[in-house]
């Protein structure tokens, strides 16, 4: 969602996970529509994955600002620890850090986007899998709500020497504070509505999407994620 609402700023390119992805379909712009040019970027990113950053992704064109997306979880293999150690080293790039404030929620995306539905992202009603409903064990969700919150603290400290702009799926989607603006300003590009044409796969209310969700709640009752509960 945040990919193609940065695109959607016409001084702005954000590629989506171009760096770990099998393919480069969210190489932004249109340089991945001819399959030998795939192809030849492939093998460069296979052959000389420090080039292709470089040269290709952070190739910012015509563009004012230019990045890319990548995931915790990439960054701590051990295939991608010269990637975090470049980034690291490069304290002129600056870090957009997402985060979700309903860690539930995030685990609910990745359980069903993954064992569910196939996909992460769509942009038509077409796209949009049926609601489906999943199961989750309490300690299965204190389990992920603690890496989670690993994870956010340790990159928190290896781009505590970069410009980070820290926000939350919650406050973009709903312009809190806002936050759209925010980001541009930080981007150093000028200001205009940024927008997604990206639906959302679960429904709001947990509800609807868990099948133990009052067994949930009254398992994490009375700690600090019964909050995750309230409203649905």
């Amino acid at each position: 969602m945040l990919r193609h609402m940065l695109n959607s700023h016409p001084n702005v390119r954000c590629h989506g996970e171009v760096m770990t992805g099998r393919g480069l379909d969210s190489l932004a712009g249109d340089r991945d529509a001819d399959a030998a040019v795939t192809r030849t970027l492939l093998d460069r990113r296979g052959s000389d994955p420090q080039g292709f950053l470089e040269d290709v992704v952070l190739d910012p064109g015509s563009a004012k600002a230019v990045g890319f997306k990548i995931k915790y979880e990439e960054l701590l293999l051990s295939d991608y620890a010269w990637l975090l150690g470049w980034l690291k080293s490069h304290r002129e790039i600056r870090v957009i850090h997402l985060t979700r404030e309903n860690r539930l929620k995030r685990l609910v995306s990745e359980v069903t986007a993954t064992k569910l539905y196939g996909v992460y992202n769509v942009t038509s009603e077409a796209e949009r899998p049926r609601p489906a409903r999943i199961s989750l064990r309490p300690a299965e969700c204190l389990e992920d709500f603690a890496r989670t919150e690993e994870r956010e603290a340790l990159f928190q400290r290896h781009f505590e020497d970069h410009e980070m702009f820290r926000t939350t799926y919650e406050a973009i989607v709903s312009g809190r504070a806002e936050v759209r603006s925010q980001l541009t300003q930080f981007l150093g590009v000028p200001p205009t509505v940024l927008t997604t044409p990206t639906l959302k796969l679960n429904s709001d209310d947990l509800r609807t999407v868990l099948e133990d969700y009052e067994a949930l709640a009254a398992a994490l009752h009375g700690t600090r994620y019964a909050v995750y509960f309230h409203g649905g």
